[in-house]
């Protein structure tokens, strides 16, 4: 029997009013992912707070509490530039784990930890059940 891997997806409602990348788009694009790495989704979150977390954008410990806590292999999020330093941050602190066991999807390629700004712009998930998060 095959099991299906799940993935939950998270829509920023501030992407729409900031930058023009509409709820649908953002769905879009992160279904196709999903559907191309072999995940079921299960379940779509927007900015409302029965949903997932409150505000444009969450705090990284939340999140990662709000994934850890679930039974989801693959949580999608479409993230806005203003995350973008403290994500960044983030994943300097887990660099050891980038290559070998935290998937990192991006519309720009991921180069490695020393990419700065230009390496990647937007990151679209991270592997829920790793010991890194």
């Amino acid at each position: 029997m095959i099991i299906m891997k799940t993935a939950a997806i998270y829509l920023n409602e501030g992407n729409e009013s900031q930058f023009g990348v509409s709820i649908e788009e953002q769905l879009d694009i992160l279904t196709k992912i999903a559907k191309e790495k072999g995940y079921r989704i299960e379940k779509v979150y927007i900015d409302i707070e029965e949903h997932f977390i409150t505000g444009y954008y969450p705090k990284l410990n939340e999140l990662n509490s709000k994934i850890y806590n679930s039974d989801y292999d693959l949580v999608l999020f479409y993230k806005s530039f203003n995350m973008f330093h403290e994500i960044y941050d983030y994943l300097k602190q887990i660099e050891f784990c980038i290559n070998s066991h935290v998937d990192v999807y991006s519309h720009m390629e991921f180069i490695d930890s020393t990419a700065g700004s230009e390496g990647f712009k937007f990151i679209h998930g991270l592997i829920a059940t790793d010991d890194c998060l």
